[in-house]
């Protein structure tokens, strides 16, 4: 009998060590392959932290300042964009920008511009790529100047920058006489970040005390441009009108990219996608463009399903290895048969999908064919599809 009570306490026991063994272990795992949020090979400066969210052996947040002429925050890991706007919570009135991870997020404090719209939760998380445009750094919410603010969540929870691992470097950032979550003031601090392998890189032979100095690297030198379309009719009402809220929010993008020499040097066909941002009425995503297109001048054309392809306006310099963004640019709805052109056979489709109270569809049992014919996109082919198609029509006659 004795026997057995001492098995049982060491197996409960053991058991125990078990999982603090694994929770220890767990906690020393790196966390997804994060960047810091700046271009390649720009060096911002470590200002302060951390601070906020935290606890005795560290905050949550990290402040970097930019250098100047180079104030675009980037996406720190691929991820889903589900909150851009404003909000008060400890930062002051602050344009933030959050990224889901899976388990993870990341937070981008204190903007000037967000990409993204300012209207808070967005209703149809959009995709981004690692290095991908967010926005500008700013002082929105904060008097201490120019700088972005970083926070840390695994599974909901602000974490400490403190022993994780950025694309396996190890951030340490310990305030001198850190207590709870008061801020660290310039020049109060032992902050560094510490080169364990790849990634965060540390200025050497910056003075002790001051400012440091860290670079953003960029391990895959992909090229990457992020794309935002607008599909309006031609008196600039979008074709969404009025409800803005499509079946449909993300969409198949399709590439074509030429060279001076007028070569096709990129396309992707259906590869990349947009999704619609109700914020903003229009669709944002990001074309990956791999790692061996060089910097240079480059003429960009894409479009959606069922619109007709559009050039970019002006010759657009694309810098290799690094994020680009696109000018905004406008699309013209209405191709139903993908042809890019918009003619009798256009309303050949819209004519077969018709339906109102007292007319049923005529030929339109195919749902890709009612989804070509449906364009503002909201479950019924009728007068106002009619209508935008020939207020477009009027206008455009394809590329």
């Amino acid at each position: 009998m004795l026997t057995r009570i001492v098995r049982r306490i060491l197996l409960s026991f053991i058991s125990v060590l078990l999982i603090i063994c694994s929770e220890s272990k767990a906690s020393a795992q790196s966390l997804s392959p994060f960047l810091f949020p700046w271009s390649a090979p720009s060096l911002w400066y470590f200002t302060g932290g951390p601070h906020g969210w935290g606890n005795t052996t560290g905050g949550s947040g990290l402040d970097f300042a930019p250098p100047p002429g180079n104030t675009g925050v980037l996406a720190a890991a691929d991820g889903q964009v589900f909150y851009s706007g404003w909000d008060d919570w400890g930062y002051g009135n602050n344009l933030n920008v959050r990224i889901k991870h899976g388990r993870e997020e990341t937070w981008y404090l204190h903007l000037s511009h967000s990409i993204f719209g300012e209207s808070g939760q967005l209703p149809h998380p959009i995709q981004v790529r690692q290095g991908q445009y967010l926005g500008e750094v700013g002082s929105t919410g904060a008097p201490g100047g120019v700088h972005i603010h970083i926070e840390l969540l695994v599974d909901g929870n602000h974490q400490s920058w403190n022993s994780w691992y950025i694309n396996d470097w190890q951030v340490w950032a310990q305030c001198a006489g850190y207590i709870g979550s008061e801020s660290c003031i310039s020049g109060d601090y032992n902050g560094y970040i510490q080169n364990v392998f790849t990634g965060v890189q540390k200025v050497p032979n910056d003075p002790p005390g001051e400012k440091q100095k860290v670079q953003s690297i960029n391990p895959e030198n992909k090229t990457l441009l992020t794309v935002e379309v607008a599909l309006r009719d031609p008196n600039g009402t979008s074709i969404f009108y009025p409800n803005r809220n499509p079946l449909t929010p993300q969409r198949r993008l399709f590439v074509d990219i030429y060279n001076t020499n007028k070569q096709r040097v990129f396309y992707s066909y259906g590869q990349s996608t947009v999704t619609y941002n109700p914020s903003t009425d229009s669709f944002i995503g990001v074309i990956d463009l791999g790692n061996t297109l060089p910097t240079g001048n480059y003429t960009v054309k894409f479009h959606l399903d069922f619109t007709l392809t559009k050039v970019v306006d002006g010759i657009q310099k694309i810098n290799g290895g690094s994020s680009n963004v696109l000018p905004g640019t406008l699309l013209w709805a209405g191709d139903t048969n993908n042809d890019n052109k918009l003619n009798i056979l256009d309303w050949n489709v819209l004519y077969d999908c018709y339906s109102d109270a007292n007319q049923p569809p005529r030929n339109c049992a195919d749902s890709n064919k009612k989804l070509s014919a449906d364009i503002n996109d909201d479950g019924n082919v009728n007068i106002y599809d009619m209508n935008q198609w020939l207020r477009i029509v009027a206008t455009v006659w394809g590329d």
